[in-house]
């Protein structure tokens, strides 16, 4: 591990167990790709997140 690195600590029995986490970024990296970037960023995202919700709804 590094310093900086994020860790899950877990309690077994008489033991410490400290286990470094990846990081979501490194996790998702390269899942989607954008062709075209929309314009005003913000206003996307709102618009996918509204029709994700939409979607989680039903």
């Amino acid at each position: 591990m590094k310093k900086g690195t994020s860790v899950k600590v877990e309690a077994r029995g008489k033991s410490i167990l400290v286990k470094p986490l990846e990081p979501v970024a490194e996790k998702y990296f390269g899942a989607f790709k954008v062709v075209n970037w929309p314009d005003d960023l913000n206003n996307f995202i709102e618009e996918v997140m509204k029709e994700w919700w939409k979607q989680k709804a039903m």
